[in-house]
């Protein structure tokens, strides 16, 4: 009798285990991290490519075991626009050759050729030059990539000449439009977000996450003057520290072909002066406070701290005023719980010397805290926030139910959605904490 019980037991916490096993592997990450991993081991990234090479390696096939119970949710139909994209699938297949292998390298450096193509958006045709884009390998190891299209005839799509679709798992599925929520609440100037539902030679590649670039007419659309758009050469092996060598700059889209660097020159010498005192001044010189300040507020208040010290810098030289202005680019909060007894607060974490160094100046720390209290204080806007959120997700869960080629399986996206909302909730509280409020 007692053995009888001891085997039930043990079937039992044995099913529990697997399940719970099973279901980190494809809601929590596991698959993928051993995946990302998989290309640093001496045996498993060979193995991992001859999987590959053979089409036996497509995760959704496991990670999407339980979206058929997810067909019994109610949801609305799409409401995406379509945009239909042809190009040769030779041509296509050529760029998708020139990839490295998936998961073998953790930036693509190389940047990508384009081809030609035809995009229908609203019946109307547009001929366009079609590559991939985004360095790390999550934008191009798997079958749903992200895409840059050039416009070539007509030369623009409602004043813009170049458009990027990003995979949504990448600023997970919302992340760009909670930036630019919280950047509009600011007044700071960033991409404008749009999904997109986006089909490939008529096969169904599903939502896409739609995105400006860094160009002029970004700053015309904003009615912003004619400038220069500084941000980091893409991370490599061989690239200089970020901020200390004026080679890992460049710019976007210059509005002349001489393209003046003094202002980022400036900018390294006063960051790097023994002096502080001297160096704060210095700085004050050349950069916007008042953009910087709201800049480092909304990354804290998300604590979305992915504008570090090596990549994801975007500052505009406004003409007008002769400094540098802080543009919030991409979007990554940290989903790591907050330890409240660590010695470190979210006030003053380290993650970049240019913010480090400004931040040892007492009134720029006062105007970041007191903006940073102004909008944990801000009821208001956070409800708005969450309206517009959870309006979105609503809106557009069945678009991702639906994705024939997501990654992720419905379980991570719902997961994702939801423990980021926590999340950020959390780090809103602990602001309060931490400000005193």
């Amino acid at each position: 009798m007692i053995a009888k019980m001891v085997k039930k037991i043990v079937l039992f916490l044995s099913g529990i285990t697997i399940l719970y096993v099973f279901i980190w592997l494809t809601t929590f990450e596991g698959l993928m991290k051993i995946r990302y991993s998989c290309y640093k081991i001496r045996l498993c990234y060979p193995l991992s490519q001859i999987l590959e090479k053979h089409k036996l390696y497509r995760l959704p096939t496991l990670t999407s075991i339980f979206d058929p119970f997810f067909l019994a949710v109610p949801t609305p139909p799409s409401s995406l626009p379509i945009y239909q994209l042809s190009v040769d699938p030779q041509d296509y297949q050529s760029i998708a050759d020139d990839l490295p292998p998936p998961y073998s390298v953790q930036f693509n450096t190389t940047a990508s050729k384009k081809i030609p193509g035809r995009l229908v958006i609203d019946n109307q045709d547009y001929q366009i030059e079609l590559n991939f884009r985004g360095i790390g390998y999550h934008h191009w190891s798997e079958t749903k990539k992200s895409l840059r299209v050039s416009f070539v005839d007509p030369p623009d799509y409602h004043g813009r000449e170049r458009l990027d679709l990003i995979i949504p798992a990448d600023p997970d599925f919302y992340g760009f439009h909670l930036n630019k929520w919280g950047a509009d609440r600011l007044n700071l100037h960033t991409n404008n977000p749009d999904l997109i539902h986006l089909y490939i030679n008529q096969i169904d590649f599903g939502p896409y996450v739609m995105l400006d670039v860094w160009d002029q007419d970004f700053l015309e659309t904003r009615s912003l003057p004619n400038g220069l758009i500084f941000g980091d050469v893409d991370p490599a092996p061989d690239r200089p520290d970020l901020y200390r060598s004026i080679e890992a700059w460049k710019t976007y889209d210059p509005p002349a072909d001489e393209v003046d660097y003094s202002a980022i020159e400036s900018l390294l010498n006063a960051l790097n002066l023994p002096d502080i005192p001297e160096s704060i001044t210095r700085l004050k010189q050349v950069i916007d406070i008042d953009s910087f300040a709201k800049w480092e507020a909304l990354t804290i208040f998300f604590n979305s701290r992915h504008q570090d010290d090596f990549h994801n810098i975007r500052l505009f030289l406004n003409p007008a005023s002769g400094k540098l202005e802080f543009l919030p680019v991409d979007f990554n909060p940290s989903l790591s719980k907050v330890d409240l007894s660590g010695k470190e607060s979210l006030l003053s974490i380290n993650y970049n010397p240019l913010v480090t160094r400004l931040l040892l100046d007492t009134q720029i720390r006062q105007t970041r805290d007191q903006i940073l209290r102004e909008l944990v204080n801000d009821e208001k806007f956070q409800q708005s926030l969450w309206q517009k959120y959870d309006d979105l997700y609503r809106q557009t869960r069945g678009d991702f139910y639906r994705d024939p080629i997501m990654l992720e399986s419905n379980l991570r996206f719902e997961w994702i959605v939801r423990y980021e909302k926590s999340m950020i909730k959390t780090n809103i509280n602990t602001l309060k904490q931490q400000l005193q409020l």
